[in-house]
């Protein structure tokens, strides 16, 4: 189970939730969980400078006894992720506390579909070279491969969290891949949080649609994305394009976005 806290309005403090199964820890295993986080930041955020930056941070709030006193698991699991948030930028850098240890060695993700597997195998053998971007404030990491089978619609990703892009839709416009990109990126780090596929889904599409407002301040360019995109949902999917088009133009221009509204608009026309 991952645990999930929030920040108290009045105070701004972290509070625990409660009926989570939380874990009280000492002062050693909270440094030992710190100086794993701080390893696995530098060997394997995208962005190794950022990842400087966020080490010197935690070690400044250690030196300054800012984590000292906190015994609950979850509350040093959102203290830290709010933190480096704060230095990276990075909204969809997480750490999460999980009361039943993830085996090691056992795939972080399930596959979309059974038949991935085999289309994987296909698309790592065919990777031609590794890319990294950042698109609206989010850092990407992937492999771009070129496949003669039958290409993805859009990116992919294996059990492990790598995403992989077809060249075909970087060459026919590489921002339209990395919106898909941000999408998928989204959709790992809530299923990694326990979060189901369809809920996964939804709060995946809205990070790509208001990713493409910031990236698309043109409202040709960005109605000419959205039309791709819903395009892209076969035929069988029942959905009225033309109207939910219409909603999510309205949405996305409008002076202050309400992402309840482009939520529940999701959840109603565009599940996957």
């Amino acid at each position: 189970m991952i645990a999930e806290s929030h920040r108290n309005r009045r105070t701004g403090a972290v509070d625990k939730p409660e009926a989570i199964l939380d874990l009280t820890i000492g002062s050693a295993r909270r440094l030992s969980v710190i100086e794993r986080l701080l390893k696995h930041l530098s060997e394997q955020y995208v962005y190794p400078d950022v990842a400087e930056k966020m080490e010197t941070a935690i070690r400044k709030n250690l030196k300054n006894g800012e984590h000292d006193g906190i015994t609950s698991a979850i509350v040093i699991a959102e203290t830290l992720k709010a933190h480096l948030q704060e230095v990276s930028h990075d909204q969809y850098l997480w750490v999460n506390f999980s009361f039943v240890p993830y085996p090691r060695g056992e795939p972080m993700l399930r596959l979309p579909h059974p038949e991935s597997t085999k289309t994987l195998d296909a698309i790592k053998q065919n990777v031609i070279r590794t890319e990294q971007a950042v698109v609206a404030d989010v850092p990407l990491s992937y492999a771009v491969f070129r496949y003669d089978g039958v290409t993805p619609d859009f990116v992919f990703y294996d059990e492990e969290g790598t995403l992989y892009i077809p060249s075909d839709l970087i060459e026919f416009n590489a921002q339209y891949a990395h919106l898909c990109a941000v999408h998928e990126h989204v959709e790992i780090q809530h299923k990694l949080a326990s979060r189901s596929h369809a809920y996964a889904h939804r709060r995946a599409l809205q990070a790509e649609f208001l990713a493409a407002r910031q990236i698309f301040p043109d409202l040709a360019q960005l109605k000419g994305y959205l039309q791709w995109r819903i395009g892209l949902y076969p035929e069988f999917k029942r959905f009225d394009r033309t109207d939910v088009l219409a909603q999510l133009i309205q949405i996305l221009t409008s002076e202050r976005i309400r992402k309840g509204d482009l939520f529940q608009l999701i959840k109603a026309n565009l599940d996957s």
